[in-house]
């Protein structure tokens, strides 16, 4: 899912214009003084906030549009503007960022027109209204402030308080639209139970049943009818929202109105539930992602929590370093042990046992047996043969049961040792992780600021990245993308950029996308029906596509079984273990110490980055690989016998740089053992046919000249560019 998912996104600021515009008119609307509009200067605060272009015509669209209701109300709305804007410029001054530098233009014009109201029209009526606005208007502040975080990044969850105010206040905007109003009002009810958690939703609807009847004094079947079907349907699912809400509807009309057929407000309601059934589903599903979104994590937050965790962590690998080094010492074996004895009783009063040649031989004579070649030596240079060979006889029976006690504890200590490092390799990991992602963003940090530009937030995702950074000129984004994108090893294109006037920064969005695109396809079936001696894996990641490979030697289960195992522990060593090699290598070591039999499996893995548009290939044992480009076929062979053949394997990838058209294709050995023929001529004669066109073909082809019957994978993978995006920073 994108990050900027509803309004904040890129080509989308005509839209957020246009929103802009509309609202300014609707809360205008609302009242014909300032004195009961809590709205207006939130929505001038945050069309400010938002950029110069929102600001200006939020100020010219509000002043048009109550000049239309009444002059003396058109001015008041352009003083109240005025006031505010200066108070920003003033604040503009205040070069330390502050809640005041923040908010004292909303806060200071509240205040100056609640003065400026009870020194003209001093009353206690005029003191409370007065009161009770400037108090509303900082709650409704607080929460809208959140929900629009909310559209603009995907990491903000929206607060319970904040969801609750927009969720009251929301139908309140369209109060000024007199007959429409009653219509909206009931559609945004409907909207909540379909989209919003219940008790939030609940607690919105009720506030805002209360607060339509305390301003419109409407009837109390009106109430009820808005409150009852809303307050059931909400805890229903959202399937049943619609058929449940429009049977309560009738059935309270029917009960407390014998000729509600002739009341214009009934048919206004069904008005409201018939709008809601053709509002597409995809809007509702943005809605709910914003309204019902579960907290994420942005780095900023996740170095905050790693402080606190940091700890225990350190505690947790402190206690696992006392474990390893209180194990069962295995170094000192019975043999060692016998060598000691004869040293100690037989060589003590010898004058080269400093120094004595024979010991290597004494204890090959205690390990295994005493060799005729052994005696000799034994008896040409040593003082006292007799005694050692009598002195390793009589403790041979102990040596036996020593050395078997000794092997089966070795073997326990072996798996305790293994256990332990399971559990401890991925704290490593984690903790290394965390500690990366902080020194990446120290190093930003700091990078930046030896170039003069200083960043005052800073959030990074995945793929993009939003800060707040001031800048002398604009076009100066593009060394600082540079910058960035040599410090984080990423390319970053700049998404979006507005000045905050507030603060004296821009706010900047960039992300780093594909370049380029994969037009794949994959064929892969087994000679016995029941299982497939082949199996991968194919999925894309962080703009990286990934293809894990493996054919099991055989046709039968067994096959099956490595090789499915094979591509799935692989997978999973990928996110403990940074090195391709070493992942290779655990995976290698897992396969020898569980598998008795004689069963290996070959392995392909290719890793593809879209955005550098690179190619990173390990072979081992596996069937040739294949490049084509400009009508020339490039061979990739492996260099690495299979998996589980050796202990000790050794690895070493392929890096190749792909270009635009180039056509890839991977393999097992089920077809027959030299394709090139063949490939390359299916390809030059079609080209320009798609991935799965072109792996049709090439089974079809492979297959009549097949030479064994075995099971067979095809994949055949087109490189492509993505259509060119424009570059906001150019």
């Amino acid at each position: 899912m994108k990050k900027y998912s509803l309004v904040y996104s890129k080509g989308s600021h005509f839209i957020e214009l246009l929103i802009f515009i509309g609202l300014s008119i609707l809360v205008c609307l609302i009242s014909d003084q300032y004195l009961f509009n809590p709205f207006l200067l939130v929505l001038i605060y945050i069309s400010y906030i938002r950029g110069i272009n929102n600001y200006l015509f939020t100020v010219v669209i509000s002043i048009i549009t109550s000049l239309f209701i009444s002059v003396p109300y058109g001015l008041e709305v352009g003083i109240i503007n005025i006031t505010f804007f200066f108070f920003c410029l003033l604040l503009c001054l205040f070069k330390k960022d502050s809640f005041f530098k923040r908010y004292g233009s909303f806060l200071l014009t509240n205040l100056f027109f609640m003065v400026f109201y009870l020194i003209r029209y001093f009353s206690l009526s005029n003191l409370i209204n007065l009161s009770i606005s400037f108090f509303v208007s900082c709650i409704l502040l607080y929460g809208y402030l959140n929900f629009v975080n909310c559209l603009i990044e995907e990491d903000k969850e929206f607060e319970g308080r904040a969801k609750v105010i927009v969720l009251t206040s929301l139908s309140l905007i369209f109060y000024g639209l007199n007959g429409l109003y009653l219509i909206i009002a009931r559609l945004i009810h409907i909207l909540i139970c379909r989209t919003c958690s219940p008790i939030e939703g609940a607690l919105a609807i009720i506030l805002n049943c209360f607060i339509l009847y305390y301003v419109q004094n409407c009837s109390r079947l009106i109430l009820i009818s808005l409150i009852v079907p809303s307050i059931i349907c909400i805890f229903l699912n959202r399937k049943l929202v619609f058929s449940v809400y429009l049977f309560l509807y009738v059935i309270i009309y029917l009960y407390f109105s014998e000729t509600f057929y002739k009341d214009p407000m009934f048919y206004q309601g069904l008005v409201s539930i018939l709008i809601s059934l053709i509002i597409p589903e995809k809007i509702l599903d943005k809605i709910k992602d914003v309204f019902s979104r579960e907290e994420t994590l942005t780095l900023v937050e996740a170095n905050q929590r790693l402080n606190e965790v940091s700890n225990s962590i350190n505690d947790i690998i402190s206690y696992l370093d006392i474990v390893l080094s209180n194990s069962i010492d295995t170094s000192y074996s019975p043999v060692d042990k016998m060598m000691n004895i004869v040293k100690t009783k037989v060589c003590k009063d010898c004058e080269n046992r400093r120094n004595c040649s024979l010991y290597p031989i004494i204890k090959d004579s205690i390990e295994y047996e005493f060799s005729k070649d052994n005696k000799k030596i034994l008896f040409d240079e040593c003082l006292y043969p007799y005694k050692i060979i009598r002195q390793i006889r009589l403790n041979k029976v102990t040596l036996i049961n020593e050395q078997k006690y000794f092997d089966e504890i070795k073997n326990k200590n072996d798996i305790y040792l293994q256990e332990i490092e399971n559990i401890y390799k991925p704290l490593r990991s984690i903790f290394s992780s965390s500690e990366i992602l902080r020194r990446k963003k120290s190093l930003l940090y700091e990078e930046l600021e030896a170039y003069h530009y200083h960043l005052s937030t800073l959030s990074i995702g995945h793929n993009n990245m939003t800060f707040q950074i001031a800048l002398n000129e604009k076009e100066d984004i593009s060394k600082v993308l540079t910058i960035i994108s040599n410090c984080m090893k990423k390319t970053y294109y700049l998404e979006d950029m507005f000045y905050i006037l507030s603060l004296g920064l821009y706010q900047v969005v960039i992300v780093s996308k594909p370049l380029f695109k994969l037009d794949l396809h994959i064929i892969s079936y087994g000679v016995n029906k029941d299982f497939n001696g082949d199996n991968y894996l194919s999925f894309f990641e962080n703009n990286h596509y990934y293809l894990i490979l493996s054919d099991g030697i055989g046709h039968n289960i067994d096959a099956s079984n490595i090789s499915f195992f094979m591509v799935n522990a692989l997978n999973a060593y990928r996110k403990i273990e940074e090195k391709v090699d070493n992942q290779i290598a655990n995976i290698n070591s897992l396969v020898k110490s569980k598998v008795n039999d004689e069963i290996y499996a070959t392995l392909d893995y290719i890793d593809i980055d879209l955005i550098k548009g690179t190619m990173e290939i390990f072979k081992c044992g596996s069937f040739n690989s294949y490049l084509f480009r400009h009508n020339e076929l490039i061979k990739f062979k492996s260099n690495t016998p299979p998996i589980g053949i050796i202990y000790n394997i050794k690895t070493s990838s392929l890096v190749k740089d792909l270009m635009v058209n180039d056509i890839l294709i991977f393999m097992t050995d089920g077809y027959i053992q030299e394709p090139e023929d063949i490939i390359q001529k299916v390809l030059i004669d079609n080209f320009n046919e798609s991935a799965q066109s072109l792996a049709s073909l090439l089974n079809k082809e492979l297959s009549l000249k097949q030479e064994i019957n075995d099971d067979k994978t095809l994949v055949v993978i087109k490189f492509q560019t993505l259509k060119e995006f424009t570059n906001m920073s150019s």
